[in-house]
């Protein structure tokens, strides 16, 4: 297992660096959201190559790549498409701090695969009962955060003025991210059964923490507080609708 983090480490930093230089010499964020999905793939890809290629080894890698190349897809088309991220307007010019955010993305990767790692790792993975209800609540996470993903998209193509609530956000206020959760919850699960198995909820902790703390749900508050905070119909629908998942406020 050790021996696996390290080569996965090893490529993932080597390759937010090539991408970084890259991206900081144009000035670029068209990169950062295709580099974040290719070092999941490089991971998967990895895994599976240094594991002994049992089924579950190839549905696990089968599950990480088919769920990065969507979400590396919609997002490189959504950046294409704005032609920037405002995210990075505060690093971009910045050669330490851009570089600060590549290294955490890469460490980030490495470190939500935890839970396929665990299965690459194990010789012998058990197809048991637990493994194939992960693999579902995984599937159940993907599908989800796609049609949240598209939903979205589709909406502000319409009224790119207005802020989302029909569809799964009529209820959910971040149910893209409730999806992503649910899927590496999902991957969690069925890694139970490897050695160390308990480690596995690694992954769903810190895509959370990352997602509720620090790049994903805070720069949207204060975006749509800024947009929308005094619009009543805006206010009404953070009172009814819930936060990630039901009954969360």
């Amino acid at each position: 297992m050790s021996t696996l983090i390290a080569y996965t480490l090893i490529i993932a930093i080597g390759l937010n660096l090539v991408f970084f230089i890259i991206a900081y010499s144009l000035q670029t964020d068209k990169l950062t959201d295709m580099t974040y999905s290719l070092t999941f793939i490089a991971i998967a890809v990895t895994g599976l190559v240094y594991s002994e290629k049992h089924l579950a080894h190839y549905i696990m890698a089968g599950l990480i790549v088919a769920w990065a190349v969507r979400l590396g897809g919609f997002l490189m088309r959504r950046v294409h498409a704005i032609g920037r991220d405002d995210r990075f307007d505060s690093l971009r010019p910045y050669f330490f701090k851009f570089l600060g955010f590549w290294t955490m993305q890469a460490l980030t990767c490495v470190l939500v695969s935890i839970s396929a790692l665990l299965v690459f790792a194990n010789q012998n993975p058990k197809l048991d009962l637990i493994f194939f209800l992960g693999v579902g609540i995984a599937l159940v996470g993907l599908g989800i955060e796609t049609i949240a993903d598209n939903q979205k998209y589709k909406f502000k193509n319409n009224f790119p003025d207005k802020f989302m609530q029909t569809g799964l956000w009529k209820k959910i206020r971040h149910p893209n991210y409730t999806g992503e959760i649910i899927f590496w919850i999902g991957l969690s699960i069925a890694a139970l059964s490897s050695s160390y198995g308990y480690l596995a909820f690694l992954s769903p902790i810190w895509i959370s923490f990352i997602l509720i703390r620090f790049s994903g749900i805070p720069l949207l508050r204060e975006k749509w507080e800024n947009r929308y905070g005094l619009q009543e119909e805006f206010k009404d629908y953070k009172e009814r609708s819930w936060y990630l998942f039901p009954y969360i406020y």
